[in-house]
């Protein structure tokens, strides 16, 4: 596979001078020290190797290895000398045959690197996403990124684009949508860039050579006990105008023990509770793109793990599994493992919307006049309750299903400073004496 880069030979184990770049061929296992010397004559092609040229290695030199190839390629768009790679197996007299060929290739411009845009670039990489079963969500948002960036910029070749451009970008972006924008638009870049090395379009992506916009602070208020249980009071129960609604009322209770998000509880069917065990498997989500409803793997091994349950939750989503019994049972419907456990069909054979909770939640909400606070604030609730309890971050973390601690620490590390401050206290008392009388 070609692959082009900068100029440069550091550690090549053969090398000669052909103008004034370096055309190259290492053995893989070679040394990494490196003797230059130049050719003799202006039609001498023949390498003088770092470690053989003693005379002494004519057997080793004739076996075949694994070599890396390098030819100059003159100057590229952003004006800076680059070079076509490629990886070989065989001989070293064949390898240098194969230098030959390439610089023949070079010189008649067949390996000419063709100007690509960035509009040509972002289409590519959408394209390749979707091909590569990414989830629709996911596709539909890099295609809206795609738009916009085309819309400003689709005319700039991509091999011009530098970490100041990039910069200037960034702040447009963070002035017109805000900063939580600015991080979507630069990680969309910066995959694209990098895609667009990996097919060697550029040499280097310029986001490896700057540091991108920070990731705003995440809100994570968490409602008092008092509020969460007065929700689910009154789903259960009706307020107002509002009727009663068991099944809500059962999913607010399991978001506030369990954290589990919107497209998560969408996605729990009758065989994903183990009431056994007293666990939960959370293996799919669902997501809305576009008025259609998707079915996705979750995304990290610490979101598959099984969520573990407490009595209560357990009891809950019993009275939830009765009532979707009763109602099968009604239709003449037989309960199958595969029922969702939340869905607008009188069957559950089809899913609720993730924005199915935030709806009701809404309504809700205005019928108690409450404000502040969210259907996703459930999920702060339960981790605000137990770094209260003094549970270990660690434990945390994994009830969470965070893909790591230092997740769990950044967003909850504010609740860390009452429990280090009695930590500290504690640690004092054991050095004040007792009390005198």
């Amino acid at each position: 596979m070609d692959r082009a880069s900068d100029y440069g030979s550091e550690g090549w184990g053969f090398e000669f001078l052909r103008a004034h770049q370096f055309n190259t061929v290492v053995r893989f296992d070679s040394v990494s020290t490196t003797q230059r010397r130049p050719k003799k004559g202006p039609g001498s092609v023949k390498p003088i190797p770092a470690y053989l040229d003693d005379g002494e290695h004519e057997e080793e030199r004739a076996k075949c290895a694994d070599w890396r190839v390098r030819v100059s390629a003159g100057k590229g768009v952003d004006d800076r000398y680059k070079v076509v790679e490629r990886a070989f197996h065989g001989t070293e007299e064949k390898a240098w045959r194969l230098v030959a060929k390439l610089v023949t290739e070079v010189d008649a411009g067949k390996l000419k690197r063709e100007h690509c845009t960035l509009a040509a670039l972002l289409d590519k990489v959408v394209e390749h996403k979707r091909t590569r079963g990414r989830a629709p969500r996911t596709v539909d948002d890099y295609a809206r990124y795609a738009v916009w960036l085309t819309e400003k910029y689709g005319s700039v070749e991509i091999a011009k684009i530098t970490p100041k451009w990039i910069d200037d970008l960034i702040d447009r972006v963070t002035r017109e949508m805000g900063a939580s924008s600015a991080v979507h638009y630069y990680r969309f870049l910066r995959l694209s860039l990098k895609l667009a090395e990996t097919w060697d379009l550029i040499d280097r992506s310029p986001t490896d050579r700057m540091e991108g916009p920070s990731e705003p602070e995440p809100e994570s208020e968490s409602p008092a006990p008092e509020t969460v249980r007065l929700l689910i009071d009154s789903a259960e129960k009706g307020v107002g105008k509002r009727p009663a609604n068991p099944d809500f009322a059962v999913a607010l209770y399991v978001a506030a023990t369990t954290q589990l998000g919107p497209g998560e509880l969408a996605g729990l069917q009758v065989c994903d509770v183990g009431f056994e065990r007293l666990q939960l498997s959370v293996r799919q989500s669902i997501s809305r793109v576009r008025g259609v409803k998707h079915v996705k793997a979750t995304k990290t091994k610490a979101r598959k793990a099984p969520v573990a349950l407490d009595v209560s939750t357990a009891e809950a989503l019993r009275e939830q599994l009765d009532r979707i019994t009763d109602r099968c049972e009604k239709l003449g419907v037989k309960l199958t493992p595969d029922r969702w456990l939340w869905s607008n069909a009188l069957d559950h054979s089809e899913p609720v919307a993730p924005d199915w909770f935030a709806h009701r939640f809404d309504k809700l909400r205005e019928a108690l006049n409450l404000e502040g606070v969210r259907f996703y604030d459930l999920r702060h609730y339960g981790a605000t309750q137990a770094i209260g309890a003094g549970v270990d971050i660690k434990t945390v973390q994994g009830h969470m299903r965070h893909a790591t601690s230092r997740l769990t620490l950044d967003r909850y590390s504010h609740l860390l400073e009452a429990q280090g401050r009695a930590a500290a206290q504690a640690i004092a008392a054991t050095l004040r004496g007792p009390a005198e009388p």
